[in-house]
């Protein structure tokens, strides 16, 4: 399933943030904070994450970089600080929205920008896998916000963990589908598999499904 990214734009001081912390307190949110701003301050500036840990010491933050960086988008702080200077301030918007007609009015369609362009389009499917940030199948095919907590969840592992032949920051398989979904529940199946083929887990689990409102 394709990562889904919720932008919160805003001016200064509007309670953006704010939005962003509260969205970040609900299962299957991450809040990634302030991403224009990941390059300076985390990388450049190394200040505190929300773990209280320097982001160059952050668990979540190293593992998001090296995945994105075997992704082929290695991070290049200074470069993507001066690009988002260059294309990320208030005054380029009507460039950016003239783009979208005209493409080359668009300080962020340009060759220049490739690289940059590849970092970010790499970072938050990063993130999504390293905060295990994916959405329930049945997301897919609904427009009205739902939550679907947990009511029984049964998993079997099939193989001796740790597999061999998988190194720990390795990535496995895992898919899962939804057959069944009527009078407020679904089931939701998984699989877990090793890139040597060998089925490591599967589980069952069943859910209520609850509008977002309640």
């Amino acid at each position: 399933m394709p990562t889904t990214v919720l932008y919160i734009a805003g001016t200064g001081r509007s309670g953006s943030t704010v939005l962003a912390n509260l969205l970040g307190e609900v299962d299957g949110f991450f809040a990634a904070g302030e991403v224009r701003f990941l390059w300076q301050r985390g990388l450049v500036e190394n200040r505190l994450c929300g773990c209280g840990a320097p982001v160059s010491e952050c668990a979540v933050w190293r593992e998001v970089f090296e995945v994105a960086a075997r992704r082929g988008a290695p991070v290049d702080a200074a470069a993507m600080v001066r690009r988002l200077r260059d294309t990320g301030r208030i005054r380029h918007l009507p460039a950016m929205v003239a783009g979208r007609l005209i493409p080359r009015l668009d300080p962020t369609r340009a060759q220049s920008a490739a690289t940059e362009r590849a970092a970010l389009e790499a970072l938050y499917p990063a993130i999504a896998a390293v905060t295990d940030g994916w959405l329930p199948p049945v997301f897919g095919r609904t427009n009205e916000p739902l939550v679907v907590p947990t009511i029984d969840l049964t998993v079997h592992f099939r193989s001796a963990l740790p597999h061999a032949g998988i190194p720990l920051d390795g990535f496995v398989l895992a898919v899962f589908r939804t057959s069944v979904a009527a009078e407020g529940f679904l089931d939701e199946d998984g699989e877990v598999w090793a890139p040597d083929g060998t089925l490591l887990a599967q589980s069952r689990q069943l859910a209520a499904i609850l509008p977002l409102s309640r």
